[in-house]
């Protein structure tokens, strides 16, 4: 028979895998937010969305796990607070908000997920601004504690295994929600706006939808240079925002005194559902750095009468934005304009065309 072998089993000994350092696992975040933060930056709301939500749930899951023992009290309190926000932003897409955290501020917390495991930076959110009945959504969500950063502890296996197989699904597109949505409260947004709107219905199936081609804006000043220049559309109604608004992606160039988007937009409201003497407002925004968010620049209109197929050019006004348009000021006496074409067609599809 043949002689077995005197050499010993070699046996895998747990203890002797790999460990996979937390400055790894921060790259691989890391990596993965800027993806998605591409993504958002590029109209992709709904991939974006559920992007966030997941990478918020990985994030929070990892802040209740063994690993956390070598990590410092600031990384796993700057941790959850990454994770919250990230799913903030997600409910604030769903929602189709306009004044809760932004784009901008997801743009803002790229230092600090580049930092996380290095030494930290210094969080730029005050999440004390929240609302206090969305912070609470989001924590559930994620299965976090009231407070980051203290009493730490693990949710059951089964709540955690149910968070990452549906973790788009949890809360998300809850009835029950609409009676605390910030958009129908009084009171500052995240960002200190004023209240914001309610998502407008869908369009119906044989109604006119409600689109603009968005050329290019003009400045006197042709050397201006600014960071993510973009234009945003909504409907406004006495006074107040009455639907989602939509963005262009920044501007493709700059040239001579203009800054040229050639990008469509499609209104979420059909044109019936736009009611007299309703306007559509676009805002041109760009983003600071030194504040760590949008900024408006200047503004215009086009009222609901004028909502016609063809060219129109428009007016710019300074800001403060005016909904009830009373108070105009023009942004400049020279001949400069946000030039768009209206588009009225059939059938319903709100965002951006490709």
């Amino acid at each position: 028979s043949r002689e077995r072998s005197s050499l010993p089993l070699r046996r895998k000994n747990p203890a002797m895998a790999p460990q996979v350092t937390k400055q790894a696992v921060g790259n691989k975040w890391l990596k993965d937010f800027k993806n998605v933060v591409e993504m958002d930056g590029w109209g992709q709301r709904e991939e974006a969305r559920e992007s966030y939500a997941g990478l918020a749930a990985i994030i929070a899951n990892k802040t209740m796990g063994d690993e956390t023992s070598t990590w410092t009290e600031r990384e796993a309190v700057n941790a959850e607070r990454m994770a919250i926000c990230l799913r903030l932003r997600s409910d604030e897409i769903r929602r189709g908000g306009m004044h809760g955290i932004s784009l901008a501020n997801m743009k803002a917390l790229v230092p600090v997920m580049e930092q996380l495991f290095r030494g930290g930076e210094k969080f730029p959110i005050d999440l004390k601004s929240v609302d206090d009945a969305d912070l609470a959504r989001a924590k559930t969500a994620l299965c976090l504690p009231p407070k980051a950063g203290v009493s730490r502890g693990r949710c059951d296996a089964k709540t955690l295994q149910q968070r990452r197989q549906d973790v788009v699904e949890t809360i998300i597109g809850s009835d029950d929600e609409d009676e605390n949505d910030p958009h129908d409260r009084k009171g500052k947004g995240f960002l200190g706006s004023p209240d914001g709107a309610r998502p407008a219905d869908k369009p119906k199936p044989h109604s006119r939808s409600v689109g603009f081609q968005v050329g290019k804006i003009g400045f006197k000043d042709e050397n201006l240079q600014l960071v993510d220049p973009t234009i945003s559309a909504y409907v406004v109604a006495g006074g107040k925002v009455t639907g989602v608004q939509v963005d262009t992606s920044p501007a493709q160039k700059h040239q001579a005194k203009y800054f040229i988007f050639d990008e469509a937009i499609k209104m979420t409201q059909s044109l019936e559902a736009i009611a007299p003497g309703s306007a559509i407002v676009f805002e041109f925004k760009h983003f600071k750095k030194d504040k760590n968010k949008m900024s408006t620049k200047c503004w215009c209109f086009l009222e609901r009468e004028d909502l016609k197929n063809g060219p129109a050019v428009l007016e710019l006004y300074k800001k403060p934005v005016d909904p009830k348009r009373k108070k105009l000021s023009l942004f400049t006496v020279k001949p400069l304009y946000l030039h768009i074409d209206v588009e009225i067609g059939d059938g319903p599809h709100a965002g951006k065309l490709y």
